[in-house]
């Protein structure tokens, strides 16, 4: 095999590696697989509770969102039944090429750099399990499994996520909830080729 044809085959052989789980450890390409879906863990839990909202049985109306960029997420599931504002919600995440408009900009400084990596439920598996507890003013919760990154980072991405937030009641709707702006925090792990993220923000 001549040189050419071995860099070629090296190549090849490392995004083989790093689609499959195998790529080279790098922090800062393992935080960019989670902030690229930062906003994405926000439209999910808002979507949650937007099908709590719609709700007139233990199956919520399935919620469906558009990505900022493309693709879409639908949030299906169950909840709790009862007359007590307190209420248990079993949800599934899925997201098909689902990217949304990231600068990201960890140093606070410069431009930032727009990312451009998506997302998808990969096919045959569980699309991500969201849970909520509500407890108002507070609800607890959940967000875990794996969806798969396209893009500029590719490969697996494994997300175990515990959240933590305030509600609010719309004005003159003492029976529905919705988060506080700014009232959620995040903390967890996301491992993906590239190394596990510690997660810790508020949302």
């Amino acid at each position: 095999m001549n040189f050419n044809a071995m860099s070629a085959f090296g190549c090849v052989l490392t995004l083989a590696c790093v689609q499959c789980g195998g790529g080279v450890s790098n922090a800062d390409s393992a935080r960019r697989a989670y902030v690229g879906f930062d906003k994405g863990v926000s439209r999910a839990i808002s979507l949650g509770f937007d099908g709590l909202t719609a709700a007139s049985s233990a199956n919520i109306p399935e919620q469906t969102a558009a990505g900022d960029v493309m693709g879409t997420m639908l949030v299906a599931g169950q909840v709790s039944q009862g007359s007590s504002t307190n209420r248990e919600m079993r949800l599934t995440v899925q997201v098909t090429d689902y990217q949304d408009m990231v600068v990201d900009m960890p140093d606070d400084a410069g431009a930032g750099t727009t990312l451009r990596h998506r997302y998808s439920t990969v096919m045959g598996q569980t699309p991500l399990p969201l849970t909520i507890s509500l407890r108002p003013p507070m609800f607890t919760g959940t967000l875990t499994g794996t969806v798969r990154m396209a893009g500029e980072l590719a490969g697996d991405v494994t997300f175990n996520l515990v959240l933590a937030g305030q509600v609010e009641s719309p004005m003159g709707m003492p029976t529905r909830f919705q988060r506080v702006p700014n009232g959620t925090r995040i903390t967890g792990t996301v491992t993906s080729p590239y190394g596990t993220y510690t997660v810790d923000v508020t949302r």
